[in-house]
């Protein structure tokens, strides 16, 4: 075998392992519990809704960690325009960010903790 094509394997070998290791550590940084309190919310249906410049929606989504992908999230704040109101927004009737919406229309409006959202919810949540 070449030289060059040893030090091309290797190239790809450090690179599929060095991949894998961001991968990992990507999913393996979810708090179980926190894990299993944002999939118990989407499982109930229930959605939040918030606004790419809001700093309490952000402060939500860091409370949930990379469990927050398992949210279901709706971006109301348009593009280029953040004062503008998305029409799934609009016919929400969403007046804050960020807004819980539980299927039988009761609502948590603000920054929530990760407990008042699983008490809300009747989901488990220990921590």
């Amino acid at each position: 075998m070449k030289q060059s094509s040893i030090i091309t394997i290797g190239v790809i070998a450090a690179v599929v392992l060095i991949s894998g290791g961001v991968y990992v550590s990507q999913r393996s940084n979810a708090d179980p519990e926190t894990e299993a309190l944002a999939m118990c919310l989407t499982e109930r249906g229930i959605v939040e809704y918030g606004a790419y410049w809001c700093p309490n929606c952000a402060e939500q989504k860091k409370r949930f960690g990379s469990a927050f992908k398992r949210i279901t999230y709706i971006e109301c704040a348009m593009p280029g325009n953040p004062q503008a109101q998305s029409p799934k927004c609009q016919a929400a009737g969403i007046t804050g960010y960020p807004t819980w919406v539980f299927p039988d229309g009761n609502r948590l409006i603000g920054l929530q903790s990760l407990q008042a959202l699983a008490k809300a919810a009747s989901c488990a949540y220990a921590e």
